[in-house]
Parts: C-alpha cells; structure tokens; sequence
C-alpha cells in the first residue's frame, strides 16, 4: 500500500486531481519529509542535484512503515514545480503565504528536513527547474542591481501601496502593478523583470510586509534574506530564459492510490 502523500494520481494534472488535492488542506506539509527523503549530496562544496537525481532513481526508501521509491519522489518532484500553485492550495495564495508561489517547496523541505540553507542551490544552473514556475526566473535575474537608494525605494513601495489601494493585497493583479511600474522613475531594466520579482521590489501581493515568511526568497540577489533587497548601482539584467533543463524527462510512475 502507498504512502499517504501518494493518494492522489499526480499524472492527473486535471481540476479532478486538484479539487481532491484542496480538501486535503495539509498535504503540502505532509509532503515535506518525503520529498527530502534523499539526503543532501554535496561534490566540492555545493549541492550535487544531478547526482541527487540519479540516487532517487535507483534507490528506495522507508518512512513511516512505508515502503517508497525513489521514482515517487520524483514523480512528486515533478508535480510540485510544474503545477500552478494556486491549483492546489485550498485558500487564496494572500491566505496561504508559507506555502505560496514564493515558496520553493523542495528547496523549503531540505531546509526544513536538513537545514540547508536555500543560498546552497544557487550556484547550480539547473536549480531553476526546481524552483518552481515563477521562480525559475530568479537564476536569470539574481545579478540584476536595484537603481535606487533606500529613499528613493521607500518611495516607491509607498506609491505602490497607495496605487493598490493602500495594499489590499487581492487587488494586487498584474494589471495594477503595471500601473504602478507607469509611476515609477524611468527604468527600462525593471520593466523587463518578471513579474515575481516586481512584486518582491515593490512588497505587494504575497511580499506584503503583514503576509510576509520566512518560507519564501524574498530577495532575489540573497535567496535566505528575510526582506527584499535595496542595492545601488543598475546594471543591465539578463532576459529570462523561458527554457528550463528538462531533468525530469522519462519520470514516470504507476501510481496505486489509497482508496
């Protein structure tokens, strides 16, 4: 018999799978142990994930009395970075800020299970593919410098709360930061950031200082930081790549789930 965390048909990316996934309102946490099963595996100092990879491919573990491969792990690897999501939390990502968009949920469950520090994957150029959708963008953009100084960022965000209606964070659309970006200082360079670090400049939607966690990277530059960045000095960003290293390619699982 599978696991718990595995009840559900993760190869079912359909409404189905995720309505069933949103009643179960602490799966997310339940899944942190076992997606960090496979200890870290560091090669010269910095965490190895190809090597990680290739050890959750042909081993096996046991927790909690249950028997689970690697392949699971994967499987769920897999589910958890390609998956929106506001697809299976229960509550609106402003109500659920610990486990939001912002939130690594791999990276988080090494730290929580191993205490790795989220800094230790930065190095690695394929970790985008397991930072989750919207924050694969943050390998491309880390070196991008913020052109204000602190008077001038402090503005900003004050603008910016008073444009989303002194931030009330369910306003807080694309469409609205867009406006916001209108009434900043000229700066081409933060117009082409994606869109979730515009949000971690400008502390609205899920950045807001009352939502705020220490689960998320909340800093681009400084992923273990527990507030967004304030640097001098612009410099020319990097496009993001819309491309991700397919590492998942041929993990597929049969899954047998509870009944």
């Amino acid at each position: 018999m599978a696991h718990p965390v595995f009840r559900f048909n993760l190869a079912d990316d359909s409404e189905a799978t995720f309505s069933k996934i949103k009643v179960s309102r602490d799966w997310l946490l339940h899944c942190l142990p076992v997606i960090a099963l496979q200890r870290p595996v560091y090669n010269n100092g910095q965490i190895d994930i190809k090597e990680m990879l290739q050890r959750l491919q042909k081993c096996s573990y046991e927790y909690e009395g249950y028997p689970i491969e690697g392949s699971q792990i994967l499987a769920l690897w897999k589910f958890l970075c390609i998956t929106n999501r506001s697809s299976i939390l229960q509550d609106s990502q402003t109500k659920a800020p610990s486990l939001s968009s912002a939130v690594p949920l791999i990276l988080w469950a090494y730290k929580h299970q191993h205490n790795v520090p989220y800094e230790a994957w930065s190095s690695n150029p394929i970790v985008k593919s397991i930072l989750g959708k919207d924050l694969a963008c943050l390998v491309d953009v880390k070196e991008w410098d913020c052109p204000w100084d602190d008077s001038q960022i402090a503005e900003i965000r004050n603008v910016a709360l008073k444009e989303l209606k002194t931030g009330v964070r369910q306003q807080d659309t694309s469409n609205k930061l867009n406006k916001v970006g209108a009434k900043l200082p000229t700066c081409a360079s933060f117009d082409e950031l994606p869109k979730m670090v515009r949000y971690m400049v400008l502390q609205t939607w899920i950045y807001h200082p009352s939502i705020r966690k220490d689960t998320m990277i909340t800093d681009w530059k400084n992923w273990d930081s527990l507030k967004p960045s304030i640097y001098a000095n612009s410099s020319v960003i990097k496009s993001p790549k819309d491309e991700l290293d397919d590492i998942f390619a041929g993990i597929v699982y049969k899954w047998d789930p509870l009944p």
